[in-house]
Order: C-alpha cells, then sequence, then structure tokens
C-alpha cells in the first residue's frame, strides 16, 4: 500500500498521505509499539483522528492500513473528496512482519472477517498482482474516468 501510494503520488503529482507514517511521526514510536502500548484500540482511535484530520484536505492521496475498514467513522472523512481503492493480494504474499495484527494471525480468517467491510468502503478493488506502477497507473487511470480529471 505505502509503495503504490508513493507511486501514484509520483505518477499523478498528487501529495500521498501515510496514516500509518503520520500516526508513527505523531507519537514517535512505531506501530508495534503503539499496539504493545496501547492495543489495537488505542491504535484505531489515533488512526480515526488522523483519517478525519487528513480527509479535510483535498487533493491529497490518503494512504491507509487494511483495519481501516473496522471503525465506520472513517469511511466519511476518506471518501468526502475522492474514491476508496481496495488493493486486494494474495494472501500468501502479503508482508507480515511489523503488521501486529497479521504477524501471527491466520491470514485467510482475517480476510473473511473483514472482506464484507472492505465491500461496504470500497468504490473499487485493484488487483495487486503486477508492478507497483501497474498498480498505480490503473488507480490513476480509473480516478481519472470517474472524476473527470
Amino acid at each position: 500500500k505505502s509503495s503504490i501510494g508513493a507511486a501514484l503520488a509520483q505518477y499523478s503529482g498528487r501529495p500521498a498521505i501515510d496514516i500509518d507514517a503520520e500516526i508513527v511521526r505523531n507519537v514517535g514510536c512505531s506501530i508495534p509499539d503503539i499496539f504493545a502500548q496501547q492495543g489495537e484500540v488505542g491504535f484505531r482511535q489515533l488512526e480515526r483522528q488522523q483519517i478525519a484530520q487528513a480527509g479535510m484536505q483535498r487533493g491529497c492521496i490518503l494512504i491507509t492500513g487494511g483495519g481501516v475498514v473496522k471503525d465506520a467513522a472513517n469511511y466519511a472523512p476518506l471518501h468526502q473528496n475522492g474514491r476508496i481503492y481496495h488493493l486486494s493480494r494474495p494472501l500468501e504474499l502479503l508482508e507480515r512482519e511489523g503488521r501486529p495484527l497479521s504477524e501471527n494471525a491466520d491470514l485467510e480468517l482475517l480476510y473473511k472477517e473483514r472482506l464484507p467491510l472492505y465491500q461496504r468502503f470500497r468504490d473499487v478493488e485493484i488487483a495487486n498482482n503486477s508492478s507497483i506502477k501497474e498498480a498505480a497507473e490503473r488507480i490513476w487511470r480509473d480516478f481519472c474516468e470517474h472524476t473527470g480529471t
């Protein structure tokens, strides 16, 4: 997500805001440390606050983690200025290191729990099964087709 978001920012000329990176910058410690100190509930509160703030900006690409869909309050600030893209990838290719919820989880079960939430949030599903550049180009092409950009 972060790599595709950065590529999309470069491709589109728009600034990108990586929500997790902003949380780390504001709190001063890593996502795993936040989970260890505050648990998932504490992290989700920080995430909700950061998304609300970022959602007030216009013309930006907002990059989020997959768990953002667990809080319905995130939908409006994410959707108010654009489209929501769900990047799908084969589970066996997902990175686990440094990701507190997926590090030791049953990814298939986690995906089945989240899929209905992804479907509610997203405007478009983009298969992330090719290069970062190709995924970014597909997102930008779809965005332009549906927003008149």
